[in-house]
């Protein structure tokens, strides 16, 4: 019980980190308590998210291909 209450007090948000074949692999996120940040702000960060985990997965795809 106590680990959901927590969970209900934290604002979070993730996107995916896809490796060889778009294959999800990992996940990047930000997560803050509520009393510091709501949702929205949270959710303001998914471009910025995006934008990194499109390049960590360019990264994973070019190490895959040249190994």
């Amino acid at each position: 019980m106590k680990n959901s209450i927590q969970v209900l007090s934290v604002a979070r948000c993730r996107v995916p980190i896809l490796g060889d074949k778009g294959i999800f692999i990992a996940s990047l996120g930000v997560s803050a308590p509520i009393a510091r940040a709501d949702l929205d702000m949270v959710e303001s960060f998914v471009p910025q998210l995006q934008a990194a985990a499109e390049e960590i997965s360019n990264e994973i795809r070019s190490f895959t291909h040249n190994t």
